[in-house]
């Protein structure tokens, strides 16, 4: 069975059936039914984690690690092998997200570490 309310991670609750939101403890007729709800016995869901913010890192700079770690000619063969389509993508992005699953794999197969490079 749904729960009636959801817990907010900004510590609000939601009334899921509205949406409706208020803060517990505001003594307003939503927080009234609420603590009567939790009074029951009933639990709210908790709330959803907080995504990770996309952390990013230049091309510029991506391209200055690649050279002092001497794999920036590896890196131009096997970028030359890629598909059109995944070459077009790096040439159009200004920045790389550092979690990105494809660039870490391509990094590892050319013998650079994805963790150094993408600091």
């Amino acid at each position: 069975m749904a729960k009636q309310y959801k817990l907010m991670f900004d510590g609000q609750v939601c009334h899921v059936a509205g949406p409706t939101w208020f803060t517990p403890g505001s003594n307003n007729l939503s927080d009234q039914t609420y603590q009567a709800w939790l009074a029951d016995g009933n639990t709210p869901d908790p709330a959803d984690p907080i995504p990770t913010p996309v952390r990013y890192v230049s091309k510029y700079l991506i391209d200055q690690r690649l050279i002092a770690a001497g794999k920036m000619d590896a890196a131009l063969l096997a970028w030359q092998s890629l598909p059109e389509i995944q070459q077009r993508l790096w040439m159009d992005a200004q920045d790389i997200d550092a979690s990105n699953s494809d660039i870490r794999a391509f990094l590892t197969a050319i013998g650079a570490n994805p963790d150094e490079i993408l600091a």
